[in-house]
């Protein structure tokens, strides 16, 4: 069955020439979104996105000093597990929990060297929000773009639907978004916008909206995430309320194909199926697993004979 869309694995093969696998780190950042008085986006807790391999390590840093030596233990063990699991030597530094932004130049300058000396590493991956980048920290980061093969950096738009935005709590707005691709592309430095479908209130109209925004704005890839419910937050005092629902598969499915028509297909699709541990998910509970849901949606796209693009 051949590719329907722009897939990562494909992505990575043909810039070169194999696999390369990512260290997620978690340098002890915070968000803006959380301080002076605000509480957060709806759908985040406290924890924030954390490979499954890096469970238990580096979770305390009080000093600075302790974040640094914690961003060394994790890419440690992050190497440990992909050279048993995948026998790769191939990998990429990924600042991956939090805003890895939000802090001065010069204590981000450090915390990013930091992690690039226990390299070598094909990639510098920095995940932030839209509203944390400025033309310093721009510069900051293709400054690094000399030790790696490329230097990426995610966004989180989550939709192009202002309303959305706003009953999210995510206290940026879509022309923040804008303005952050518009600097990172002047400087080369590759961006991945990240997604989420089935936000309360919704409509496939707004779907097909946020495609439209993704391909006018043009960011090298995206990641699409299922809207989930965790443990301690907002969003799961509504849902337990009922003012909220999550997608079942199909919808997912679904909102998926109606999202992937709409892109256009130079975007590389590095993700389509949230995995946020058990632990911290109230819903959905028992979700089908990801190969068994990446399975369908290619057969799906074979039925249909569906391509990324093809409404556009």
């Amino acid at each position: 069955m051949s590719e329907r869309y722009t897939t990562y694995a494909r992505d990575l093969q043909n810039r070169y020439g194999h696999a390369v696998y990512r260290i997620g780190v978690d340098a002890h950042f915070t968000c803006p979104n959380r301080e002076n008085g605000l509480c957060g986006c709806v759908f985040c807790d406290e924890v924030a996105s954390k490979a499954v391999y890096q469970e238990g390590v580096g979770e305390i840093a009080h000093s600075f000093e302790e974040r640094l030596r914690s961003v060394k233990e994790q890419i440690a063990r992050g190497k440990a597990f992909i050279r048993e699991r995948y026998n790769s030597e191939y990998f990429s530094l990924y600042y991956q929990a939090h805003t890895n932004t939000y802090d001065s130049v010069e204590n981000l300058k450090t915390i990013y060297q930091s992690g690039l000396d226990e390299g070598p590493f094909v990639e510098l991956i920095i995940s932030t929000r839209p509203d944390c980048i400025t033309e310093e920290i721009v510069d900051l980061l293709a400054s690094f773009k000399n030790q790696v093969q490329a230097v990426w950096v995610e966004l989180g738009l989550e939709s192009s639907d202002e309303a959305s935005l706003k009953r999210m709590g995510r206290n940026h707005d879509v022309g923040a978004y804008r303005k952050s691709v518009a600097l990172l592309r002047l400087a080369d430095i590759f961006v991945c916008t990240h997604v989420m479908l089935g936000l309360p209130k919704e409509q496939n109209s707004t779907i097909i909206q946020t495609a439209r925004l993704i391909n006018e704005v043009g960011p090298s890839a995206v990641k699409v995430h299922n809207l989930h419910v965790l443990g301690e937050t907002a969003l799961q005092a509504w849902y337990e309320s009922g003012e909220v629902s999550v997608a079942s598969t199909e919808r997912h499915l679904q909102n998926l194909l109606l999202f992937l028509r709409h892109l256009h297909p130079a975007i590389v699709v590095q993700r389509l199926i949230c995995e946020t541990p058990r632990s911290r998910r109230v819903a959905p509970r028992f979700p089908k697993p990801k190969q068994q849901i990446l399975t369908r949606l290619a057969a799906l796209m074979e039925e249909g004979r569906y391509t990324q693009g093809d409404l556009l």
